[in-house]
C-alpha cells in the first residue's frame, strides 16, 4: 500500500527547481525570459514541480555576491516570488521565515 501511494505521489512531482532557474529568472541575460515562463508555469501549478524555499535565500546570494545585482532589487524581485505562496513552494524554511531572511539579508548587509 506505501510502495503505491509512493509510485503515484512520484508521477505527480515533475521535478525540483534548483537555484539556477530562480537566478536566471530574477536578472537581465539572455535566458531570462524563458526561465521566466517555466517559472511562472511552476508557480501556478502547471507544471508539478517543488521549488524549495532556501533556493530564494540562495539566489538572493549568487544575484548579490556573484552576479553584483542590485540587493534592493534582488530582495523585491525574489520576496514578490516568495509572496505568491505557490503550491509549487516545498518550505524547508516557512514561506514568512524566508521572507524575514530576505529582509535581514538586505537591511544587515549580510548573507541571508
Amino acid at each position: 500500500m506505501v510502495e503505491k501511494e509512493l509510485l503515484l505521489e512520484k508521477n505527480r512531482i515533475e521535478g525540483i527547481v534548483d537555484v539556477g532557474i530562480i537566478v536566471i529568472s530574477h536578472f537581465e541575460n539572455p535566458a531570462k525570459d524563458s526561465a521566466l515562463d517555466f517559472l511562472s508555469d511552476v508557480l501556478k501549478w502547471k507544471r508539478k514541480c517543488l521549488i524549495p524555499t532556501s533556493t530564494i535565500l540562495g539566489a538572493y546570494h549568487i544575484l548579490t555576491q556573484y552576479l553584483k545585482v542590485d540587493k534592493t532589487s534582488a530582495y523585491q524581485a525574489l520576496s514578490k516570488t516568495l509572496k505568491t505562496y505557490s503550491p509549487a513552494f516545498y518550505e524547508d524554511l516557512n514561506i514568512d521565515l524566508t521572507l524575514d531572511s530576505l529582509t535581514n539579508a538586505l537591511g544587515y548587509n549580510v548573507e541571508s
